[in-house]
């Protein structure tokens, strides 16, 4: 009698275990969009840039070292001039290099990450920007590139 209590608990220890897994391996198939389903619809990221720094402390002196040389007062190629906050946000002579809130689409980014045709890779005379001060001039703008 003892002997068939043991089998029984036994049998049923390892169809609950069977059981479990078959459920875990179902589960698991569905959530990655296992064989047969089709993937499910992502959801927006709940995030936010926050800019904690300052155009005059963080970014104007990236655009003083590096650019100005080129695109200030004395020397404004494709009409580009960067020594001041109004005349970064007006842009060449073609219009905006800063789309406020967008690094992505924003031509200043393109240039200076080296995305743009290499003619027109900045800064063209001189050392190439860090990436930290590359990084910093992309979350500038997508956090609306405030003043």
């Amino acid at each position: 009698m003892r002997l068939r209590s043991v089998v029984l608990v036994v049998g049923f220890l390892a169809a609950s275990v069977a059981v479990l897994l078959a459920c875990n391996s179902t589960s698991s198939t569905s959530a990655s969009g296992g064989a047969g389903s089709s993937p499910e619809a992502d959801v927006p990221l709940a995030a936010r840039t926050v800019w904690a720094g300052t155009y005059d402390r963080d970014i104007q002196p990236i655009f003083d070292q590096y650019c100005v040389g080129c695109h200030g007062p004395s020397r404004a190629e494709n009409g580009l001039r960067l020594d001041s906050y109004e005349h970064t946000l007006t842009g060449t002579q073609y219009g905006p290099v800063i789309i406020p809130g967008s690094p992505e689409t924003s031509t200043l980014m393109a240039v200076i990450q080296g995305r743009a045709d290499s003619k027109i890779s900045m800064p063209h005379e001189g050392r190439r920007l860090t990436p930290n001060r590359i990084q910093n001039i992309q979350l500038w703008i997508a956090a609306g590139a405030p003043e």
